[in-house]
């Protein structure tokens, strides 16, 4: 599975490339939101989909460097052509936070 550019078709101008220049990683091209958001976009080699199609799943490895793991959302469609089902996930974990962090010092959107 590869990183793939545009992340959302439209917006190729707010793009940001993290490990640019970091020979030890592999450029993630992603859409960095103002209120926090990252958003990355992967295509599937053929091998890999043909194994999704026939039952295979996918797995998600995220290195926290033993810091809390933060929320991640995998989908198929984009999330700005959802029709307010984006927004209704981010208010999903804005609410969760409130629960789980009701003193936190993080502003909220």
């Amino acid at each position: 599975m590869q990183p793939i550019s545009p992340v959302i078709p439209g917006f190729e101008k707010r793009e940001t490339v993290f490990a640019k220049d970091q020979s030890e990683y592999s450029p993630l091209p992603a859409l960095v939101m103002s209120y926090g958001e990252v958003v990355t976009r992967w295509r599937p080699t053929l091998r890999e989909r043909l194994r999704i199609f026939f039952g295979g799943d996918i797995y998600l490895q995220v290195l926290t460097f033993n810091r809390p793991l933060q929320p991640v959302k995998l989908d198929t469609e984009p999330p700005f052509s959802v029709g307010g089902r984006w927004d209704a996930f981010v208010e999903s974990l804005k609410a969760w936070r409130q629960i789980h962090f009701p003193r936190s010092k993080i502003q909220s959107d």
